[in-house]
């Protein structure tokens, strides 16, 4: 059994992944532990997606930026042709900051989009938020920046909510709660 962990990251135009759309995907493939692929896809909402102020606000992003990114079937089709061929006779596993979140946006974004996540990705994801929460105690919250800043590692907020990077991001803390630095 190989392992296949992909550390990923959405930016949305919302909390709800049933209202929401996603903007960008991010991530890092790492197959056995040896970095495989990178991904860093700007995508523009559906139409009926609702967008978000504050959301746009915590992405630095204004709706007519958004609106320009590349299209949802296209940044799919990219999204599976890069990562199909890696899947073979195991699914690639989603590792991701709050990854209920992560999952439940790429979820539906995958069936706007006509496809099916798990065609890619496994049943059940890792969630690194959770791993956080349980190995550093006495954080005076448990985002990304704290958890980061919480093992000693560099944090750049000018860097931040952007997909690949928050994706950085969450697999430094993993590999380091999992203790495999």
């Amino acid at each position: 059994m190989s392992e296949k962990l992909f550390f990923g990251d959405v930016e949305t135009t919302g909390l709800s992944y049933r209202r929401h759309g996603v903007i960008q995907i991010g991530g890092i493939l790492e197959i056995e532990g040896v970095e495989t692929l990178r991904i860093d896809k700007e995508v523009a909402p559906f139409e009926t997606d609702e967008i978000e102020d504050d959301a746009l606000e915590i992405n630095k992003r204004t709706r007519e930026e958004i609106l320009k990114f590349a299209s949802p079937d296209s940044v799919h089709v990219y999204l599976v042709g890069d990562l199909e061929p890696f899947v073979g006779d195991e699914m690639i596993q989603l590792v991701a900051y709050n990854a209920p979140f992560d999952e439940g946006h790429l979820i539906h974004w995958f069936d706007q989009c006509g496809g099916n996540y798990h065609e890619i990705f496994a049943e059940s994801s890792i969630d690194v938020l959770a791993m956080a929460r349980a190995s550093i105690p006495g954080l005076p919250n448990y985002r990304l920046r704290t958890s980061v800043e919480g093992l000693g590692l560099e944090w750049d907020e000018e860097k931040a909510h952007a997909a690949l990077y928050d994706a950085e991001k969450c697999r430094e803390v993993y590999k380091v709660l999992a203790g495999r630095v």
